[in-house]
């Protein structure tokens, strides 16, 4: 199953990272592709995200559930796709680091079906540039939070 880990450090408080990462609706946005999002309840919404593999450029959408919250320390979230055959998982996890925060973002999607395969081989490297590209976008939103 494709995944992908990345950490960055945040200047920035674990008070004032959790209160932004703890919120889908601060950081849901900043994934590549993102096209919309709709909350059902607190733990649940679906999402729209267009992602381009191989030669294929689609829409996808995915149920999304937030399985756990641990309070500054984690928010965990399962994936199923609704207009295709895919899952996965991720979680945004953030550690105290004296004034500064440790953030780690970790994202597993897996394709499912006859393409299943061919699919993960193109997904798999394509995985981390997306979680360089929203880390750092998180990152610099909560720094300009914690600045103003």
């Amino acid at each position: 199953m494709p995944d992908v880990t990345h950490v960055a450090t945040v200047n920035a408080p674990i008070d004032v990272t959790w209160n932004f990462c703890k919120d889908m609706n601060n950081w849901v946005h900043y994934l590549k592709g993102y096209v919309k999002h709709e909350e059902q309840s607190d733990t649940d919404s679906t999402w729209w995200i267009k992602g381009d593999v191989g030669i294929m450029a689609k829409t996808v959408s995915f149920s999304v559930h937030i399985d756990e919250w641990i309070d500054e320390d984690q928010v965990s979230f399962s994936m199923k796709g609704i207009s295709e055959n895919m899952s996965g998982k991720g979680y945004l996890k953030v550690e105290a680091e004296g004034d500064k925060t440790r953030l780690t973002f970790y994202l597993e999607v897996k394709a499912g079906g006859l393409i299943g395969p061919m699919v993960n081989a193109v997904l798999g490297p394509a995985l981390k540039p997306i979680a360089d590209d929203f880390s750092d976008k998180l990152v610099a939103r909560i720094e300009e939070i914690h600045a103003s």
